[in-house]
């Protein structure tokens, strides 16, 4: 699947030079401006601005009312990041109301397609990116639409820079330093404006891909048990007091810390290994691995690791059940074996995003929780679906992409 057709698919939705594709130098030195830029001190300035688009989104739901909590978890995600990263509002959530717009539409368009063009026996299919026919001009308009936009956040910071005009410090402008630091002089526009519209598109489709499933499925598995929902929601009301909740800039009244709501951290973690995001992660060899007298694994070989498998595998959980979902286990000290759990994968090529990733699923089901338990819609059965690059949530009666959950009253409110 790598070999045939993830390069030709990454270059035509996002770009050709960002982290996820590019190797050697090229890589070292894009992953050390990337890694920078979402380091855990700049990730913690972003805390305020993705508390309020979680409120704004646990505020626009409606007690009763089935939704499909991927799709509306991903306009949350392209809103919370346009926000905290670029102080650009993309306008998924509130667009969501009515519907999602150009953007959540596009990102959704890309990930559907997904499946069909990567696992395609016909090979037309697979490496038909450039051919003139209505398939590939979706496939285009849904590119240009996300990078049109982008650009145009890209080429306002750049203008206001030059201009004088003050600027707020974000994740944008952490991005443009560090590429003045990596090159070891100015950058010029076009280096900026091309690296920098690149990688945070990646930025975008990197979370839609992984942390939209995990917050669905995070739900999902909290309505399925529901004595780990009240514990959670415990520690949220202590840090986050029913008096300031419908506060449009809730961010700026509480101090929220992700390390202050353990039981969800735990259920986060847990959502990680029972259901991660990619069942495999891929490596490519730099050097022959001797694995046994009789077997060596030459330079350049692509090598999987089935992260889905060892995460799920009894054997290296030596608490508790693996077959069970159980936040619990977290509590203790070494709940796994050494290399069984590797959902961010591991190693130099480990996910840089991994900070961000986890206060943004923290802020968002937080303030879910925080005014909603959660129920499963009628006849549905979480089954994830592979679409080429990750998992996403699937009913599995219907083979419907999608989560269905339904907000209700508090229990211990009621």
């Amino acid at each position: 699947l790598f070999g045939r057709d993830l390069q030709k698919r990454q270059n035509h939705f996002l770009a050709k030079k960002v982290l996820f594709v590019v190797e050697g130098d090229e890589w070292r030195e894009l992953r050390n401006t990337m890694k920078s830029a979402l380091s855990k001190q700049n990730v913690a300035q972003m805390t305020e601005d993705v508390v309020n688009i979680a409120n704004a989104f646990s505020r626009s739901l409606h007690r009763g009312k089935e939704v499909d909590m991927a799709l509306l978890a991903g306009s949350y995600h392209l809103s919370a990041i346009g926000k905290s990263a670029f102080d650009f509002d993309l306008n998924c959530l509130g667009a969501a109301k009515l519907g999602p717009n150009e953007i959540s539409m596009s990102f959704e368009f890309f990930i559907s397609e997904l499946p069909r063009r990567s696992l395609a026996p016909d090979q037309s299919v697979l490496g038909n990116y450039e051919v003139d026919n209505e398939d590939n001009r979706k496939w285009k308009t849904a590119a240009d639409t996300v990078r049109n936009s982008i650009e145009k956040v890209v080429s306002k910071r750049l203008r206001d820079h030059l201009n004088g005009v003050p600027v707020r410090r974000d994740l944008l402008d952490s991005m443009i330093e560090a590429y003045d630091e990596q090159l070891g002089r100015k950058a010029s526009e076009e280096e900026l404006m091309e690296g920098l519209t690149d990688n945070l598109v990646e930025i975008l489709f990197a979370g839609y891909n992984t942390n939209v499933g995990t917050i669905s499925n995070a739900l999902y598995y909290l309505a399925k048990n529901p004595e780990y929902m009240r514990m959670a929601q415990k520690e949220i009301d202590s840090l986050i007091p029913d008096e300031v909740i419908d506060e449009s800039d809730l961010g700026s009244k509480i101090r929220f810390d992700v390390n202050k709501l353990t039981t969800l951290k735990n259920v986060y973690y847990e959502t990680l290994r029972v259901a991660p995001p990619a069942p495999l992660v891929a490596r490519l060899l730099g050097k022959d691995v001797q694995l046994s007298p009789d077997l060596t694994l030459p330079k350049n070989l692509p090598v999987w690791f089935p992260c889905e498998y060892l995460q799920n595998k009894n054997e290296h959980w030596p608490v508790f059940d693996a077959s069970n979902f159980n936040p619990n286990r977290w509590k203790s000290k070494n709940p796994f074996t050494p290399g069984a759990y590797f959902p961010f994968s591991s190693g130099p090529r480990d996910c840089i995003g991994k900070n961000f990733a986890l206060l943004e699923a923290i802020a968002c089901l937080a303030l879910l929780l925080k005014r909603f338990d959660f129920a499963v819609g009628d006849n549905y059965e979480l089954r994830p679906l592979f679409n080429g690059f990750g998992y996403r949530p699937c009913d599995g009666n219907t083979m419907k992409v999608g989560m269905r959950l339904v907000p209700t009253q508090r229990r211990d409110k009621e």
